[in-house]
């Protein structure tokens, strides 16, 4: 008698890319077995199956159920024929459990045709959804076992865009409130979360650890310039469409600024590779514009752009420019910098919006003026 591993479930006979097709054992019963003293879904779509493949085991999610009846050729009677449901299942794969128990998306190596299939118990799964700690915010639990939580990658979901979808009722709200209520009493004192909550649906979930304004009520709401995106700080602080150098060299500072303050903030444990210009990382906007004006004066002694012409340095601080002799007619020294006057009158105008409270006021947001603040 061969002997059947108690949670085979069938036997790949299809694979094209990341879909694999299976033919469930003949011989199955039922689709709700007991293993480990645990009932286990089978065909269920959104379920778990695995694939090991030597010392890894492929993970995949069940994405449809099918069942037909071919016919044989040997005939019973004259014209009937001897037919067997097959039952298959289309799957997608995931990822992969290593070796040493690490889960990881995406797979090194794919299965081969007539490889064993396995239903997933909960503790197979446990590798996937890593528990909730000072890197993870727990979201709820897996609904095919609720014995394990679910929990987000906090620094991928904060520097990264996120978007819950789905349809009415579908549970976004409740989505929203618990992520909410998990950072408002995590292990994360320096969070800061800005909610616009137009509806009213979020006030009573974090009543206790949230300062409310109403904007309907009030002229003005005030927003640190930082937590803007850089394109979106530009929009404030100037008149009109701003140049497309002044774009890619704006962005290009705010992102060093916000890596610089990431860098220094030994509270946060932040990939320099994953912030970017538009990440809500604090940053000092007067050190952005001291280097943008900087390189708008910038002279140089030698043709090859290397040594500074300057006559003193300036100060970000104060919104003081630092000072450079004056480029040479015809090409003589002083020579200018890679980027002296490209950036126009930008950096004044930059500069006046920063020093004077009138020009930085205007902020549309849900119909009202709003202020942001620079400092």
């Amino acid at each position: 008698m061969t002997f059947r591993h108690p949670t085979l479930i069938g036997r790949v006979t299809s694979i094209v890319g990341s879909t694999v097709v299976i033919e469930l054992e003949p011989d199955l019963a039922g689709i709700s077995p007991t293993w480990n003293g645990q009932l286990h879904t089978i065909g269920q779509v959104g379920t778990t199956v695995s694939l090991p493949q030597g010392a890894s085991t492929l993970l995949a999610s069940v994405t449809r159920m099918s069942m037909y009846r071919p016919a044989s050729s040997d005939l019973v009677g004259a014209d009937n024929f001897v037919s067997t449901d097959l039952r298959t299942m289309e799957v997608q794969l995931l990822g992969e459990i290593d070796a040493l128990g690490g889960f990881h998306r995406g797979v090194s190596s794919y299965p081969g045709i007539g490889d064993p299939v396995h239903f997933v118990s909960g503790d197979d799964l446990v590798p996937i959804y890593p528990k909730a700690d000072a890197g993870h915010l727990r979201v709820g639990m897996l609904s095919a076992n609720n014995a394990i939580d679910v929990s987000l990658n906090l620094q991928s979901f904060v520097m990264r865009h996120s978007a819950v979808v789905g349809s009415t009722g579908a549970g976004k709200s409740s989505v929203v409130a618990s992520i909410l209520q998990e950072l408002s009493t995590g292990p994360w004192p320096s969070a800061r979360v800005v909610v616009i909550d137009s509806h009213g649906e979020y006030a009573s979930a974090v009543k206790q650890d949230a300062l409310h304004t109403d904007l309907a009520s009030t002229d003005s709401a005030v927003l640190p310039m930082w937590l803007l995106p850089a394109r979106d700080i530009l929009s404030v602080l100037l008149r009109g469409a701003p140049s497309n150098t002044l774009i890619a060299k704006f962005d290009s500072l705010v992102t060093d600024a916000r890596r610089v303050f990431a860098s220094q903030a030994d509270w946060l444990d932040l990939d320099e590779e994953e912030i970017n210009a538009d990440s809500p990382v604090p940053f000092d906007i007067r050190n952005v514009w001291y280097e943008l004006d900087k390189a708008n004066r910038r002279t140089c002694t030698d043709k090859e752009k290397t040594i500074d012409a300057l006559v003193q340095e300036g100060d970000a601080l104060n919104l003081r420019s630092a000072t450079f002799i004056p480029y040479g007619p015809l090409a003589s020294e002083p020579f200018k910098g890679s980027d002296n006057a490209t950036l126009g009158t930008y950096p004044d105008q930059l500069r006046r919006a920063i020093q004077d409270p009138r020009s930085k006021t205007d902020f549309p947001c849900l119909g009202k003026r709003r202020r942001v603040q620079t400092d």
